[in-house]
């Protein structure tokens, strides 16, 4: 588990607003933009979502955005070196919750690549969409299971991933992927026009101008030949917060039509440095090989 991810959302929105005021080049802009998220041993994000549509999407995104509106997810990592995150490869312990209006229902902290994890069945109550054969077992997996620490030791993992110089080469093939996606990205944005706000700043495109930039990087990474891209109806939002030349606030969105109506879908994620250590609960249960052969989950 790391913040990989976060971090090329949060360089992309840096490096593609920051631009004109900072004069450098797409990439100039972009390393420091995903230096100012690394560039300290702590970091925490917390990051929302939210739906809505117009016309005959109304009534559907309203239901789903019922059920996003109560879901959140927050990322805590700590480098174990004392130094920067971006410089502690392999030395990050983490701390990810997936939370209901709060609450946390998924708790995972992954320590010296030791995982532990928590879950609190009763959270799911508060969706009242569940199906009533769920509702009904809800009680039996929470005096089971429910807000439990399990421990999933390393060797047990490292058993049931790949091999470590396959992982590597899938890792350094992902980078160099999300690297050539966000280069398009950004030099698309990069030619836009930007707005000033009191903290940060912020655009609105063409999802056209995305589209036509992305293909032919998507059909390199498949090793196919780029086709011509037809219209692409719709418009993308991005904004960014800063303290200084630090990343706090970040938001991205799309707005496309869908039938009779539109639809628009927005992620925000808030970053902070705070001195927050991940430890490692009290007392957990140790999942052991043989638990999960007794399960039906384990191999023989």
């Amino acid at each position: 588990m790391n913040v990989r991810f976060s971090l090329a959302l949060a360089g992309l929105l840096t490096g593609s607003l920051a631009l004109s005021a900072c004069g450098n080049s797409v990439k100039q802009t972009l390393q420091g933009a995903m230096h100012s998220v690394g560039a300290q041993p702590y970091v925490q994000m917390h990051l929302t979502a939210s739906l809505s549509g117009t016309g005959a999407n109304a009534a559907s995104a309203a239901r789903d955005e019922a059920i996003l509106a109560k879901l959140s997810y927050d990322v805590k990592e700590a480098s174990t070196t004392g130094g920067a995150i971006a410089d502690s490869s392999g030395h990050v312990n983490s701390d990810i919750t997936v939370n209901v209006s709060g609450t946390p229902l998924v708790h995972l902290i992954e320590i010296d690549q030791t995982l532990y994890v928590n879950i609190d069945f009763t959270v799911l109550s508060g969706f009242p969409q569940l199906g009533h054969t769920l509702v009904r077992e809800l009680p039996v997996l929470q005096l089971t299971y429910g807000n439990r620490w399990f421990e999933v030791p390393s060797a047990l993992l490292t058993s049931y991933l790949p091999a470590s110089s396959k992982a590597a080469a899938a890792s350094t093939s992902q980078m160099a992927a999300e690297t050539k996606i966000l280069d398009a990205i950004t030099s698309v944005i990069e030619k836009g026009n930007y707005t000033t706000t009191s903290n940060g700043y912020q655009e609105t495109g063409r999802l056209d101008t995305l589209a036509r930039a992305l293909a032919p990087v998507v059909a390199s990474l498949e090793h196919q030949n780029s086709t011509p891209v037809g219209h692409t109806p719709g418009t993308y939002q991005v904004s960014l917060g800063l303290d200084g030349s630090t990343a706090t606030a970040a938001s991205v969105g799309v707005t496309a039509p869908n039938g009779a109506g539109s639809m628009s879908v927005e992620l925000k994620a808030s970053i902070s440095h705070n001195h927050d250590a991940v430890t490692a609960p009290h007392a957990p249960t140790v999942i052991t090989r043989q638990l999960l052969q007794g399960l039906g989950l384990g191999r023989q």
